[in-house]
């Protein structure tokens, strides 16, 4: 019997995940970690067996032009990648519609009185400080017990994940739904988890991802002759380091007032003060940071949230971009050699010791694609109490004209409803980038990625 090479590849990766699922159950009987193995395995299945080939679905006119257009653009954005020196191998050849708008919840909870978020331990890629749900009333439950507990909880969609190369990783339904820049953006800050992903360096891993996300999206685009575009990603990019020094000085200021009131007899003073220096941000944000926004909506300003978990959560995608930027014009502006050099820089200073992407792909573990608040994934649409999203937004849940941080609608998404399926975790690998940027902007990005439940 002839087997086209689709069908065998089905079938090969349905034994592997087979494998895995089997053997979590084995483990599962005994330890949680086995569960989310299993759940995680399923999820990667569906996902794997819906596959379909790029360049068949480009060549189909059935399939609708826009549609087509996108897809073509996953194609070159890739074969970018590969200039840049980004490993892609069998990444992002292929196309699985999930058949939901929403791919992933990511939750993040920290200490109403302390900048102390509150983290989940993976296999390989160590302590992450977010978990990724696939069902809604999941996250949910988690969400309200967390917050009953007495803490800080942001929780958001992402609508992308990288597997750091394990499994050859299709675009996504929910990542076409952004605009051309986010796309290729979310294929960059991908593809950069698959070749640099230190253990236990969440903020490296997704900053590291959003800077290459958007300086070589904006090459590109300026290679393509598309002046567009590249204006766009540029413009993106400003209002994303300048949200980034804004919340380093806002989160040194709020930890610096924490620890001038330690101990549990001052934890009442400490509240107060961290609610008044959040009212002073709110403001700051909304009379001298707004203003000066290029692509993304002053409203943004009055609606992101300003909690411990999201200052903590945007941080994790918006840490030391002038370090990367730095680095970036010292070589001339040339990406590759910008992106070798601050992997040496940072694998010399111990963040890259025996934790590489390479070692990574001996474990399936998901963390999620899109950062919340910045230009990462940009999730649009429902209107809310905050905007927008770093890792890259689903429409479903953030203004995309508002360019904000993600946030969630009063009911869920019809692609967040609760599916039959055993109920699944968000990758810990790399959640997308758009994630996170302000209340509509963009983060996470990317990873990037929560591990889910």
């Amino acid at each position: 019997m002839v087997v086209s090479s689709g069908r065998w590849r089905r079938w090969r990766w349905g034994r592997i995940l087979l494998g895995v699922l089997v053997g979590g159950l084995l483990v599962g009987a005994v330890t949680p970690l086995g569960w989310f193995v299993i759940r995680a395995g399923w999820e990667e299945a569906r996902i794997l067996w819906r596959r379909e080939p790029i360049a068949v679905l480009v060549a189909n006119p059935a399939v609708d032009a826009t549609t087509r257009g996108k897809l073509q653009l996953v194609l070159e954005a890739r074969a970018f990648a590969e200039r840049l020196g980004l490993p892609t191998e069998g990444a992002f050849t292929q196309y699985a519609d999930i058949g939901r708008d929403t791919l992933v919840l990511v939750l993040s909870a920290a200490e109403r009185d302390r900048l102390v978020p509150m983290t989940w331990w993976f296999p390989i890629v160590g302590r992450v400080p977010y978990k990724g749900f696939f069902r809604w009333d999941e996250a949910t439950r988690t969400e309200a017990g967390l917050r009953a507990a007495g803490l800080d909880i942001y929780l958001r969609p992402a609508p992308a994940f990288s597997t750091l190369g394990w499994f050859e990783d299709p675009v996504l339904n929910t990542t076409l739904q952004g605009d051309s820049a986010s796309i290729v953006e979310t294929v960059l800050h991908e593809l950069t988890h698959a070749r640099y992903f230190p253990k236990d360096a969440v903020p490296f891993n997704e900053s590291f991802a959003n800077f290459v996300g958007a300086r070589g999206a904006e090459a590109f685009f300026r290679a393509r002759g598309d002046a567009t575009n590249a204006a766009r990603v540029a413009a993106r990019w400003a209002d994303e380091r300048r949200l980034a020094e804004f919340w380093r000085r806002l989160y040194e200021s709020i930890d610096s007032a924490f620890a001038s009131f330690p101990g549990e007899a001052f934890r009442d003073r400490r509240l107060t003060l961290r609610d008044s220096l959040y009212g002073v941000a709110r403001r700051a944000l909304v009379d001298s940071v707004a203003p000066r926004f290029r692509a993304i909506d002053p409203r943004y300003a009055e609606r992101v949230r300003l909690d411990n978990a999201a200052l903590i959560a945007r941080r994790i995608y918006l840490t030391d971009l002038e370090g990367f930027e730095e680095a970036y014009a010292q070589v001339g502006q040339d990406l590759a050699r910008a992106m070798a050099a601050i992997i040496r820089r940072h694998a010399a200073g111990g963040g890259g010791s025996g934790a590489v992407a390479a070692r990574a792909r001996l474990t399936v573990i998901w963390l999620t694609h899109s950062p919340p608040g910045r230009s990462g994934p940009r999730a649009r649409s429902v209107p809310c109490s905050e905007g927008r999203f770093h890792l890259r937004r689903p429409p479903a849940c953030v203004d995309s004209s508002a360019r904000s941080s993600p946030c969630l609608p009063s009911e869920p998404p019809r692609s967040c409803q609760p599916s039959a399926t055993p109920s699944s975790p968000s990758p810990p690998i790399s959640t997308s980038r758009r994630s996170a940027i302000p209340s509509s902007p963009p983060t996470g990005s990317r990873s990037s990625t929560p591990a889910a439940s």
